[in-house]
């Protein structure tokens, strides 16, 4: 009996929805062109005038006048899906009994898209209300229909995508961004050419002075070596092979500065170096003895020397050797400046799918309404405005 029942009510609905469809099938305008005037609202030269304006559009737009329709949204999908729109096609529907205009386009096109994405309102028929009250509802309230709907196709025709909008901006943006990267990095580079320069010549200076250093003080101990005898000898002849232990490693640092492709870091560290082979050979200062200093056997109290102090460094260069090391050095400074002077661094440097709902806007002074979906389950989107 239970199953019976059910059957017997599932039959009843299925009935009734066929009925209901084929009432509102058979109620259904024809569509006769681009205009189909049911509300003898345009006169042949104003339908002329239309149609001549919408087919220059991008769009196919259609128009359908009625006196008077009860469910406006939900009729004006049915006329959309019954004449078989999609695509580009566009519906304007204007119902001149109930001063009301829809606006209906198929779900996921190039339109519908636009009208979403660009235009305000809370629900997707708002957004088609806005459309309807911005460029229909001026000129339908003083009575120019014709105008009113070659506004609307005019309007419709000129929207963009926002992609399209924004597009320009963000590649303003970004050529901007790389402007400010690249003169950040023009910066940074003529900034770190300066610093190299200026660290380049403080090393130079400190690897001459150090030279420098040690050739005065090998002449000293090699002088005083002619004078000595036993264990001051000996001492004397320890600190000058300590000297000549460094001289090598100081001329392959003068090398290593004069190679034409050196980083800021690398000149750091060879500064570095530097400044512990001087603190390792001034290090090492020691007296040598007044008596030791004097020539041996001799009774003249006028060959006494006062006490000197003397600094030494392990190895066995001569003086001669340490000149010569001294001359490259020199002139290899000589053509480094050279070059640095071609280059430029001694000169400074600077471094939805929402439902619609029924009705529209006011611009008449009524209730305002608005347009959505009509079932929920449809595939068109519409929206549109009380006059």
């Amino acid at each position: 009996m239970k199953r019976w029942l059910t059957g017997l009510f599932t039959a009843f609905v299925a009935v009734f929805l066929w009925a209901n469809s084929t009432f509102a099938a058979d109620t259904l305008p024809q569509k006769q062109g681009v205009i189909t005037d049911q509300a003898h609202l345009f006169s042949a030269q104003q339908t002329q005038k239309i149609e001549h304006a919408l087919a220059q559009d991008h769009y196919h737009f259609y128009v359908l006048t009625v006196v008077k329709q009860q469910n406006f949204s939900q009729y004006c999908n049915q006329v959309f899906n019954a004449w078989g729109m999609g695509g580009n096609d566009v519906l304007l529907v204007i119902d001149v009994g109930d001063r009301q205009v829809q606006l209906v386009a198929e779900k996921g096109t190039q339109l519908d898209n636009i009208i979403r994405e660009r235009e305000h309102g809370s629900t997707v028929a708002d957004k088609y209300r806005a459309v309807t009250d911005a460029y229909f509802v001026p000129d339908a309230r003083q009575g120019d229909f014709t105008s009113a709907v070659i506004q609307t196709t005019n309007a419709l025709n000129r929207l963009q995508p926002m992609s399209r909008v924004v597009l320009p901006y963000i590649l303003v943006l970004l050529i901007l961004l790389v402007l400010v990267v690249w003169l950040i990095a023009f910066y940074v580079k003529r900034r770190n050419r300066a610093r190299l320069a200026e660290q380049l010549e403080r090393t130079k200076d400190s690897l001459t002075e150090i030279l420098t250093y040690c050739i005065d003080t090998e002449s000293q101990l090699r002088e005083k070596l002619i004078f000595v005898r036993g264990d001051e000898k000996t001492l004397l002849q320890t600190q000058l092979d300590r000297i000549g232990e460094k001289l090598p490693r100081l001329n392959e640092i003068g090398s290593e500065l004069k190679a034409s492709k050196i980083s800021l870091y690398h000149v750091y560290r060879l500064e570095d170096e530097i400044f512990e082979i001087s603190q390792y050979i001034r290090s090492g200062q020691t007296k040598v003895d007044t008596k030791a200093s004097q020539p041996p056997h001799s009774d003249n109290p006028s060959n006494a020397q006062p006490n000197q102090t003397v600094i030494v460094e392990n190895g066995g260069s001569s003086f001669f050797e340490g000149m010569l090391v001294a001359d490259v050095l020199d002139s290899m400074f000589d053509r480094q400046d050279d070059e640095d002077r071609r280059m430029g661094w001694n000169s400074p440097m600077s471094s939805d799918g929402s439902d619609f709902d029924d009705g529209g806007s006011d611009w008449g002074g009524d209730v305002d309404s608005g347009g959505s979906d009509w079932d929920g389950n449809d595939d068109n989107s519409g929206g549109g405005s009380d006059w």
